[in-house]
């Protein structure tokens, strides 16, 4: 079963993890853009949510990948 990853900052992540998802906190737009597209290449995460803000700074070319894939479905 594919697990629910949530992309947050420090002060939401308590209430994701209280309901089993997968969390990692990020405080910074540069260390979102570093972990996406490592979770978009693990075999066991089948949906990512992601704060909006953290949406809105990813690049184009990372947004197109992003688009074109599958699995994971990336939620803002």
């Amino acid at each position: 079963m594919y697990k629910l990853a949530v992309v947050t900052d420090a002060d939401r992540a308590s209430g994701f993890r209280l309901a089993g998802a997968d969390v990692i906190e990020a405080a910074t737009h540069e260390e979102v853009r570093k972990v996406i597209p490592e979770l978009l290449y693990r075999d066991d995460i089948g949906i990512v949510a992601v704060n909006e803000e953290f949406v809105l700074s990813l690049d184009e070319k990372l947004m197109d990948r992003i688009e074109k894939m599958h699995r994971p479905l990336i939620i803002p």
